[in-house]
């Protein structure tokens, strides 16, 4: 519940994290995933529209085996101040 989401950093600190990734379901239609710096902040929360499982990829062998995350902004993200912390919350969460 709303209430208790105090637990998810309370865990997070527990483990030491600085970073934490949530997701929130809600009424069993809408997904939410949570992306916060612990312990203080910031947070952002995005509506997560589709998801899709490792057999639907249909990916052969050890493709992935020891390879890292490709992420890359538009040069919109340099230009907000709102843009800009959320590409640095998500290069560092990722």
């Amino acid at each position: 519940s709303k209430a208790k989401l105090y637990l998810v950093n309370e865990v997070a600190e527990m483990k030491n994290c600085n970073n934490c990734i949530f997701f929130e379901a809600r009424k069993g239609k809408d997904l939410y995933m949570w992306m916060s710096r612990i312990p203080s902040g910031p947070s952002v929360k995005f509506l997560v529209e589709n998801l899709h499982t490792m057999s639907e990829l249909k990916l052969t062998g050890n493709c992935l085996k020891g390879s890292r995350p490709l992420l890359l902004f538009d040069k919109n993200f340099d230009e907000s101040p709102a843009f800009r912390l959320l590409k640095e919350m998500l290069t560092q969460v990722l």
